[in-house]
């Protein structure tokens, strides 16, 4: 054999051994069985049966056995699927391990609902939810368009449940045997449900009522508390409203509350506004002498550890009853404030003077007994000169008797 001939023999064979054959190759696949069945259990033939996967799909069409054939990942969730002139299917059918499996994909004819929703007196509900339910599954849940209806689109043929909500109508509920088209016309009746609502503060132990409270409804109005802390309002039914309670000296609070169609309570708990007072006997005091002040918070109760500031300067704290001797070292205008972090009370104006001032503002500061200026004895008040008077005409009177 010519040398030329052996050397492309040799290629060839090498060429051949170093490249593997794709037919060998083994691909991690499994075949599922599917069956498509009506609801009298007759085998469907030509519906197109639809496998999905995470990263691919395939197809196959039902022969006269109502059965189709799908190559499919092995460890892969599939998701069958149907499709048909005739019939549907309203859920698609899982598959976790499909190794091995044969599945029934069990149909029913095709349908379609319209559902019409109007107040009771035909006027239509825009936004109502329609919720179609078919074996304790939601089939189609929409809300209703401009015109108050929902189109349901192709579902199969069947028994549904159909629940209607919308705020301020009590919920409806209708069963309904579909076959082919249908539309149907719902009225949903409007209604409001009372409410008991009671406003205490947590403050005392046991906590206490608060009178005089204003529970504010949007849409509704604004109720206001009794003694007792209580008061009542009709609410519409179904509806999700967010309720104020206000009170002056008091924080607001805020709550969204949901109304169903039973009459119910809700309790509000609102604390004061917190608060420092400062307060004291005296306005005006001697230059050089010293003031009590009284620290008290939004209850009136003593406010212990409060930091106490004199023109703003820190002069020290509240003792546990609240009080401080504040010195006020000069005459003239001192503020006086009380309060911890960015709580603080407002102004307090405490008047130094100088002992050398006039009698009439010195007079405030240290009050006397006055010196009566139109008595009938000098140095003595007014009743005591009539008493001394009487004393000596009854003296006078016994002198002449004798």
């Amino acid at each position: 054999m010519d040398r030329k001939w052996i050397i492309y023999l040799l290629i060839c064979i090498t060429i051949a051994g170093g490249v593997p054959v794709s037919s060998a190759q083994e691909i991690d696949v499994t075949t599922i069985v599917a069956s498509v069945e009506n609801t009298d259990d007759e085998a469907i033939r030509g519906a197109t049966v639809m496998a999905d996967w995470s990263d691919g799909s395939t197809s196959s069409v039902t022969a006269s056995n109502g059965m189709a054939l799908l190559d499919v990942p092995k460890d892969e969730q599939i998701e069958l699927t149907m499709e048909h002139p005739e019939y549907t299917l309203n859920f698609p059918v899982a598959i976790e391990e499909p190794a091995g499996q044969q599945v029934t994909l069990s149909v029913a004819e095709k349908a379609s609902l319209t559902v019409v929703t109007n107040g009771g007196d035909s006027r239509t509900i825009t936004g109502a939810t329609v919720e179609l339910v078919q074996d304790n599954r939601t089939v189609v849940e929409a809300q209703t368009d401009q015109s108050g209806q929902i189109e349901s689109g192709t579902i199969e043929a069947g028994r549904y449940i159909i629940n209607v909500r919308q705020p301020g109508f009590f919920d409806l509920r209708r069963i309904v045997n579909l076959e082919q088209n249908k539309r149907i016309t719902l009225s949903l009746e409007p209604g409001g449900v009372t409410y008991e609502f009671r406003v205490t503060d947590p403050h005392f132990d046991p906590v206490r009522p608060v009178e005089d409270a204003v529970i504010s409804i949007p849409d509704v109005g604004d109720f206001r508390t009794l003694g007792d802390g209580r008061t009542v309002a009709r609410v519409p039914v179904n509806t999700e409203v967010d309720i104020s309670v206000t009170k002056e000296g008091y924080q607001e609070v805020k709550r969204a509350v949901n109304i169903s169609e039973e009459r119910g309570n809700i309790t509000f708990e609102i604390s004061r506004t917190p608060q420092f007072i400062i307060q004291s006997g005296n306005e005006r005091v001697i230059a050089g002498e010293k003031v009590g002040i009284t620290v008290t918070n939004a209850y009136g109760e003593p406010a212990e550890d409060v930091v106490v500031r004199r023109n703003g300067q820190r002069i020290g704290r509240s003792d546990e009853n609240g009080d401080m001797q504040v010195e006020i070292p000069e005459a003239g205008e001192f503020t006086l404030t009380a309060g911890t972090g960015s709580l603080s009370s407002e102004d307090l104006t405490v008047i130094g003077v100088n002992p050398s001032r006039t009698d009439a503002e010195t007079a405030t500061l240290t009050p006397t007994s006055t010196g009566g200026s139109s008595g009938f004895v000098p140095g003595l008040g007014y009743p005591v000169g009539v008493i001394s008077l009487l004393c000596f005409g009854l003296i006078a009177r016994r002198y002449r008797s004798s």
